[in-house]
């Protein structure tokens, strides 16, 4: 399959586990030769753009702006969700501020297109998530695995303890995945 085509990446996955800078280099030159080779055919490549938008994160290059375009240009809601999601994923492997904003966004994009496992893997996960906090710097990159470590301790913390902090942010996921299949 041609790797320019809509969106031929699975919204299921987590992409922002971190690279070392030379992964990141390789990934960034590839990205931008696919780019390339497709603007010279008149056509545009998402995941191409995807590509670069991550080894850009782990190169420790600004990212935003990279990201609202990528939402900006395309028509397409499954690329939308991707976007919203990977950068979701990127933010959350740091620990940054608005991560769980970006991935609910994306999951509230992605929820009707995606396989039943797959939407149970990422519901699942994101509610996960929900129970780390954010670091208004930024932490260390970590993997998904660590994240998920440190959340389930964090939220059977909370459920020992009976201090459940993260519940609300759990609940308006589940709340709004409601609220979308009912219309």
């Amino acid at each position: 399959m041609d790797d320019c085509t809509i969106a031929p990446v699975d919204l299921g996955v987590w992409y922002a586990d971190p690279l070392s800078v030379g992964a990141a280099t390789e990934l960034l030159q590839l990205a931008r030769i696919r780019q390339q080779a497709a603007y010279r055919q008149g056509q545009a490549c998402f995941r191409a753009c995807l590509d670069e938008l991550v080894a850009s994160f782990w190169l420790e290059r600004p990212v935003a702006l990279g990201f609202s375009t990528l939402t900006k240009d395309t028509n397409h809601d499954l690329e939308r969700a991707m976007a919203r999601l990977v950068y979701g994923q990127l933010l959350m492997s740091r620990r940054r501020p608005d991560a769980l904003n970006h991935l609910q966004a994306g999951f509230a994009l992605a929820w009707n297109i995606l396989p039943p496992a797959a939407f149970f893997e990422v519901l699942r996960r994101h509610e996960l998530l929900a129970y780390l906090p954010s670091l208004p710097d930024g932490g260390s990159p970590h993997t998904l695995s660590d994240l998920l470590a440190e959340a389930i301790v964090i939220r059977r913390l909370e459920i020992a303890t009976g201090h459940i902090t993260s519940l609300p942010r759990i609940t308006r996921i589940s709340q709004r995945l409601e609220n979308d299949i009912e219309r």
